[in-house]
């Protein structure tokens, strides 16, 4: 495989990836589906939110999250938040 053969993809989730680690737990998938049904209804489909295995930098009793966003120059944010975070609190402090 050489250079050329390697394309840059456009995708509908472009703006902003949400990476929640499965690791830390049941609630990272509550989290996930209520984030995003949040992000769907407010900006469509330009914002990606998966489950990623550890991140690696979760602290005992919460959930570690990562964004990499178009906006901050795709720049990776890490969090770690409560398990019983409110998915629109935690959307309102991402983006």
């Amino acid at each position: 495989m050489s250079k050329k053969d390697i394309t840059k993809e456009e995708t509908g989730w472009n703006e902003a990836v949400v990476m929640i680690c499965s690791k830390c737990g049941e609630e990272a998938e509550r989290i996930k589906g209520e984030l995003k049904s949040i992000c769907k209804e407010r900006q469509g489909k330009n914002i990606r939110v998966i489950n990623t295995g550890c991140l690696n930098i979760c602290p005992e009793n919460k959930i570690a999250i990562t964004v990499a966003d178009k906006k901050a120059n795709h720049v990776f944010r890490s969090y770690s938040v409560p398990k019983d975070v409110d998915a629109e609190d935690l959307y309102e402090e991402l983006f």
